[in-house]
């Protein structure tokens, strides 16, 4: 369980060696774990330059690097790159101005964003997914089946049984970090565990 909280925190950049430290890295940040609101902005940015975070943010957002939109009901953060991703995936409304380029559909939409969910965190449930991308939960699920199907996602009891039930899906593979430390590896049982929930 260390190692997976530890692994964890470096995925979601809460390790203090992964922090942000200037605009560009909260760019870099939005990118990986994104949309994300500005509190967990915040909480991923060193001590020493947090009361940058709402300067960089306005200013990135009005040199059209970030946009500001409505993922399950919050206000998060989303590179303008992923305006068409979240549009075809969650129906998110998009702010005026987006380049045309930005704005051509995005193929399976839904599953790039599963993805990267699944490539920032240790193992977890297709409720988690759900409640974080505003889905319900067996969309969530559908789409958790079909990349553990085409071999990017693992799933299982992913964690020992003294550990929190925190989840059975995890990233296998695809810019994950060092899978085996997180426990994605050896932990599987084949799919004969629970499974998502």
């Amino acid at each position: 369980p260390q190692v997976v909280a530890r692994t964890e925190a470096e995925l979601q950049r809460l390790a203090p060696d992964r922090r942000c430290r200037t605009a560009e890295d909260v760019v870099d940040l939005v990118r990986r774990l994104g949309p994300i609101d500005t509190a967990s902005v915040r909480a991923r940015t060193a001590d020493e330059v947090e009361e940058q975070v709402g300067p960089w943010l306005e200013r990135l957002r009005a040199d059209r690097r970030l946009l500001q939109v409505r993922v399950a009901g919050h206000d998060r953060w989303a590179v303008v790159e992923d305006a068409a991703r979240l549009r075809d995936a969650l129906g998110v409304g998009l702010p005026p101005g987006i380049p045309e380029a930005l704005l051509r559909p995005v193929p399976d939409s839904l599953a790039d964003l599963v993805a990267r969910y699944a490539r920032t965190r240790g193992p977890f449930r297709a409720g988690d997914l759900a409640g974080w991308l505003g889905i319900g939960r067996w969309v969530a699920q559908d789409a958790l089946t079909r990349l553990a199907g085409a071999g990017r996602l693992a799933s299982g009891r992913l964690r020992p049984p003294e550990a929190p039930a925190l989840g059975e899906i995890s990233g296998a593979g695809e810019g994950r970090t060092n899978d085996t430390r997180a426990g994605d590896g050896s932990a599987s049982d084949g799919g004969t565990g629970d499974g998502a929930r």
